[in-house]
């Protein structure tokens, strides 16, 4: 008999992957199966970490840690290139796409994220995290291997699909792991995660590029996500109830609108990237590329009410919550993105950070993070209110913007009020990581090193004071960004646990 269909004396059946194939296994089970049946007299909140899906407590913190390992490699990569950026350019002598490392990651990761939620649902949460993580580690080795700009990109994208997968796949797991009540709690423990990478990724990436080498910035994944595979293959049981056949799960797949909204995604943020840069805004290409990416986000709209099995279900955009959330997420991911690549570069050129430096300049940004993230998770779990978190959170990343329009060429290097502080820390008070990062957020074309190496004197400070009073354009468009978070975020209906 196999453990998915023994029942316990409180009439429990815990489904699990695997059948009894030794006494060990089946003292597993039986602990296993005692902990889903002392669970079912438990009020939710009340349930221990885990007995959701019949794993005892410690197989739930392995599974967590398994988990989140490849969480924090995702998060890594989401600004460890950030400060490596200006050495990547000068190596490839490539500037003019070197935005795209940033912009082909964040396109990938954001379009496959609903994809993988409905493959596993046809397959299951485990086996298409392990799958990602496979496409994580081998997008990676692409990118250490990477010998020219375009493949660089062309791999970034790559690891973006992997990573993309790992993060949906995490927030999934956990509420199949733990009751919806709890998830803000261990919400938490993976928001420490990503504020341990967000303090990490700017010094690793620039010690690597300085003292070692760019290519460890992506050769350190082929290390550690080996671990995270194998305790998650090893550790992590669920179940897995599927009423249709792999062939019906393919039959009814919404491709036409995976087709439509990767490729108005990519049209789109393609026409943001040359508009201005490689042509002007008028040029037909620019016009023709954002209306052609516009169009075909519309008929996704239209696709997505015919399909069987829509990729994103039409009811979701009834809700003015939830509109006005997606379009909150999507300013916040201007000022996050912007800030995170932004001002690297800023301290680079202007102050003449090294790469590292630059990178230690981001630490109390990145600390906000961790310090706001907790708060936010005991805020929810305790009185089961979210929206509150966002406004505040984004009235400090108003006034961070709004300090950041003061930045010039002339302040003192080390002065420590020219590190941003509150933007990250509004990110914690949010508690919620973006869904979708669909933004273009770009990097500066020409080498900051270079320019310090090639010019001096009166022609360098000139230089500096163009790039400082250009940026600061973009600080006011950060501004811009974040008032549209707080004006969004209010207008949003507050719900509680529970609330139909």
């Amino acid at each position: 008999m196999s453990a998915a269909t023994t029942t316990t004396d409180k009439g429990a059946k815990p489904s699990l992957d695997e059948p009894v194939t030794d006494s060990s296994q089946a003292g597993v089970d039986i602990e296993k199966q005692d902990a889903a049946a002392a669970s079912q007299d438990e009020p939710p909140s009340k349930m221990p970490p885990g007995a959701k899906a019949g794993l005892t407590v410690r197989q739930f913190w392995l599974a967590m840690l398994g988990l989140n390992v490849g969480m924090l490699l995702t998060a890594l990569d989401f600004n460890i290139v950030a400060t490596a950026v200006p050495i990547i350019s000068s190596e490839f002598k490539e500037y003019n796409n070197s935005a795209w490392l940033g912009t082909s990651f964040l396109i990938t990761f954001a379009i496959i994220m609903p994809i993988t939620s409905k493959l596993s649902d046809a397959f299951g949460r485990k086996n298409v995290f392990l799958a990602a993580t496979v496409v994580f580690i081998v997008g990676s080795a692409l990118c250490g291997w990477s010998n020219s700009m375009n493949m660089l990109i062309a791999s970034r994208a790559v690891q973006g699909l992997g990573a993309g997968g790992i993060y949906g796949l995490v927030n999934v797991i956990l509420t199949d792991l733990v009751p919806l009540q709890d998830v803000g709690k261990y919400l938490a423990v993976t928001a420490i995660v990503w504020g341990i990478a967000d303090i990490a990724g700017p010094l690793l990436g620039g010690a690597f590029s300085q003292y070692a080498t760019w290519r460890w910035c992506f050769w350190i994944n082929l290390i550690i996500s080996p671990i995270s595979f194998v305790i998650v293959a090893i550790v992590l049981k669920l179940p897995h109830n599927r009423n249709t056949t792999i062939k019906e799960e393919f039959l009814k797949f919404d491709y036409l609108g995976t087709v439509l909204i990767s490729g108005g995604t990519t049209t789109l943020v393609l026409g943001l990237q040359w508009g201005g840069n490689i042509f002007p805004w008028g040029d037909a290409k620019v016009i023709g590329t954002l209306v052609g990416g516009f169009a075909m986000i519309v008929v996704f709209y239209v696709s997505i009410h015919f399909a069987k099995d829509p990729l994103i279900f039409p009811s979701m955009f009834k809700s003015r919550t939830l509109i006005c959330l997606f379009i909150a997420e999507f300013f916040f991911g201007v000022t996050l993105l912007g800030t995170m690549y932004y001002v690297p570069q800023f301290f680079q050129l202007v102050f003449g950070d090294t790469a590292t430096l630059s990178g230690v300049g981001l630490l109390p940004m990145m600390l906000g993070l961790i310090i706001g993230n907790p708060i936010a998770a005991w805020v929810t779990s305790k009185y089961g209110v979210t929206i509150i978190n966002a406004v505040l959170g984004a009235g400090l990343e108003i006034l961070a913007c709004g300090l950041m329009t003061r930045w010039n060429a002339t302040p003192p290097p080390r002065r420590g009020h020219r590190r941003p502080h509150h933007p990250r820390y509004r990110h914690g008070c949010r508690h919620v990581r973006p869904l979708t990062k669909l933004s273009s957020v770009g990097v500066v074309l020409l080498d900051v090193q270079h320019i310090r190496q090639t010019f001096d004197g009166d022609q360098l400070q000139d230089i500096i004071d163009v790039y400082a009073r250009s940026l600061q354009n973009g600080w006011w468009f950060m501004f811009a960004a974040a008032s549209a978070v707080l004006v969004f975020s209010a207008v949003c209906r507050q719900y509680k646990f529970g609330d139909k």
